[in-house]
């Protein structure tokens, strides 16, 4: 029994980096958190690898640790995920100006630090990804000598 659940454990840790992936492909980055769904993935391979090879000892410290780590890390996972989805912000700059939306451009910021950044003909609008208010972004021009 205690085998098994040890087993599962490294396999939680892929989940969860496969499920950061995906809230990183909805909501664009816009934390930081989501970015580190390649170090779950990593870890849980590790520790998917260390258990087949039998490295190390099985202690029992193991069975109350990562429980307790992994209901951490969704907690924080949990609190970060926005209420609106980069696809919502779209529609609401859409329907707010009237303006026709761009593809963003490859090497363009579209989220970061809970904003989303949506590119119009006309400019770009940052929308909060917690209530939608929004606010366009003045385009700075460099002087040219």
């Amino acid at each position: 029994m205690k085998k098994t659940i040890l087993t599962l454990y490294p396999l939680a840790f892929i989940a969860i980096g496969i499920w950061l992936f995906y809230l990183k492909t909805i909501y664009m980055g816009v934390y930081d958190i989501f970015n580190s769904w390649s170090i779950c993935i990593i870890a849980g391979i590790v520790l998917v690898i260390m258990d087949y090879k039998k490295v190390g000892k099985t202690h029992r410290s193991m069975l109350v640790i990562f429980p307790i780590g992994i209901a951490i890390m969704l907690a924080l996972i949990i609190s970060e995920i926005p209420t609106i989805t980069y696809k919502e912000a779209q529609k609401i700059i859409e329907e707010e100006t009237g303006e026709s939306l761009l593809i963003p451009p490859k090497n363009e910021i579209v989220g970061q630090f809970g904003l989303y950044y949506i590119y119009t003909e006309q400019g770009t609008y940052l929308v909060s990804s917690e209530n939608g208010t929004f606010v366009k972004r003045d385009m700075i021009k460099s002087k040219e000598n």
